[in-house]
């Protein structure tokens, strides 16, 4: 037996009381032991034959070693082992698939707010042409969708926008005071009441454009 130590419980040393070949018995067969498993290979004719026993003394001394139950203690210790390391494994699986969750939520939203803008429908580009505020076009779209107006509400909208677009408001400083056109469609500015003066050529300008829009609408 090369150096080195051997643990034993304090009941088998008490029981062997350290004489004749019963301890080296024991240690040999520990010495065996496989510890992944607790399993020791042992027969009475071999134990018998390697200690000088008859087969009756061989036949009770193992039945003796087995009885010490080591090899179940060693299963139990193992599978306690295990069930612990699973346990660490299974929180460590939920905190990575929390993680992921998290993660992937966070990219959709991305995602959901870098998306196309979408497509505007038909009558928007000739209202977006004539609206003087070049601001907030991806909104404009959206609010052009929202309100789908037919071609009727077309010619409505089109006509008080340029209405709009001669009136003082509209045409002061600069014309800071247009608001974005998303904001003039959604509170439905067309339909306001406007006190304008309208000079010989922008009645002509209105007539034009009257004409054109009926023109379109075939």
């Amino acid at each position: 037996m090369d150096d080195g130590w051997i643990k034993l419980p304090r009941h088998v040393v008490k029981k062997l009381g350290w004489k004749g070949n019963k301890l080296n018995a024991f240690v040999d067969l520990e010495m065996r032991r496989d510890f992944r498993t607790g399993n020791v290979s042992h027969s009475v004719e071999g134990t018998r034959l390697k200690w000088g026993w008859t087969w009756r003394a061989a036949k009770r001394f193992l039945a003796w070693f087995d009885g010490l139950k080591i090899t179940e203690a060693i299963t139990e210790q193992s599978q306690r082992l295990s069930s612990e390391n699973d346990s660490q494994s299974n929180q460590s699986h939920r905190a990575i698939t929390e993680a992921i969750t998290d993660t992937s939520k966070k990219l959709k939203k991305k995602i959901k707010n870098t998306t196309t803008p979408p497509t505007p429908q038909g009558g928007f580009n000739k209202f977006w042409e004539n609206y003087p505020r070049k601001a907030g076009k991806a909104n404009a779209v959206k609010a052009w969708n929202k309100l789908a107006p037919d071609d009727g509400l077309q010619f409505e909208i089109i006509l008080s926008l340029a209405q709009h677009k001669t009136s003082e408001q509209w045409r002061k400083d600069s014309g800071q005071f247009i608001p974005h056109a998303a904001s003039w469609l959604n509170q439905r500015r067309w339909e306001d009441e406007l006190e304008i003066e309208v000079q010989p050529w922008e009645s002509e300008y209105m007539r034009q454009l009257r004409e054109q829009a009926e023109e379109e609408r075939g």
